[in-house]
């Protein structure tokens, strides 16, 4: 267990560093098997990732794994990656297709595509993906109340469970929205996207919002980059939360609906609170993995 340290801050102060320590399995990357087996993956090193029988089904590189090299089954063997908040990480699949996943997120994926079937794989959370072109092969991303069918191209999807929304963000090619009946609403017609579009899919009603977007917005995620365009502080809360593994609890309500435009590289969680405070002021107390909002 790591000591813990309780840290009061003003609006302009930056004396005490904010630091953590991983104090569960829920904090580590997790490499679970189809057969329920569960690895914890580091983000230092390399190595090979083996089957109970000893084969090589794909490399770890630091914080990229790689099945490019897997050798083809006879079924589909499905691996699951779970990234905790706080961390990103990167897979290649079989068919050379790049997946980066965001903080507390999970793939679920086989380990090799079949030919003549439908590329499919499930998604928890966020990720961006390069898809690798197959027009023989649809790929499919599955989350929990939309499904997004593409040939070969570029977007971002976020699906996050506690989100009653699903974004979809098209970078380059085309891709197809349609419900999979897991949500509340009708199952509508498939929705087309074009590059340059987000589509925001309401799990409730089964109905999207679609509307012309700067897509570096919604993907600089994957180079490590924080951008806020126009959002209320209840939204921000929700993604600093993810992306700093901390529990935030806002308690001067006035900044719920305070909007902010703002871009970080790699900042702490302490200089990123200060500098919305810069401008409309609150106070806020670091207690572990937990962070107070007051009002000043």
């Amino acid at each position: 267990t790591g000591l813990m340290i309780l840290a009061i801050y003003g609006y302009n102060q930056l004396t005490i560093p904010f630091e953590r320590t991983v104090k569960s399995d829920l904090d580590v990357i997790r490499l679970q098997f189809d057969n329920g087996e569960i690895h914890f993956l580091s983000v230092e090193g390399e190595k090979p990732i083996t089957d109970a029988q000893g084969n090589v089904m794909g490399k770890k590189e630091g914080n990229k794994l790689n099945y490019q090299n897997s050798k083809p089954e006879g079924k589909l063997i499905y691996n699951t990656l779970t990234i905790p908040f706080g961390k990103r990480f990167e897979i290649t699949l079989s068919d050379g297709t790049l997946v980066h996943l965001n903080a507390g997120s999970s793939l679920k994926y086989p380990v090799n595509f079949q030919k003549g079937k439908k590329r499919e794989v499930f998604l928890k959370g966020e990720a961006f993906f390069d898809v690798s072109e197959d027009k023989l092969n649809p790929f499919v991303v599955s989350t929990s109340g939309m499904d997004v069918t593409v040939l070969g191209t570029e977007f971002n999807v976020s699906a996050y469970p506690e989100d009653s929304f699903i974004n979809t963000v098209l970078v380059e090619g085309s891709v197809s929205l349609t419900s999979n009946g897991n949500n509340l609403g009708k199952v509508n017609s498939p929705l087309l996207l074009k590059p340059g579009f987000k589509a925001e899919w309401d799990n409730l009603s089964g109905k999207a919002n679609i509307e012309d977007v700067d897509t570096n917005i919604y993907t600089s995620w994957t180079s490590g980059k924080l951008i806020i365009k126009n959002l209320p502080f209840k939204n921000i809360i929700k993604r600093l939360e993810r992306n700093f593994n901390v529990t935030i609890e806002n308690n001067y309500k006035e900044l719920d609906e305070q909007v902010y435009t703002a871009s970080f590289n790699d900042e702490s969680i302490v200089e990123v609170l200060s500098s919305f405070a810069e401008n409309k002021k609150f106070d806020f107390i670091i207690d572990g993995e937990k962070i107070m909002i007051n009002q000043p």
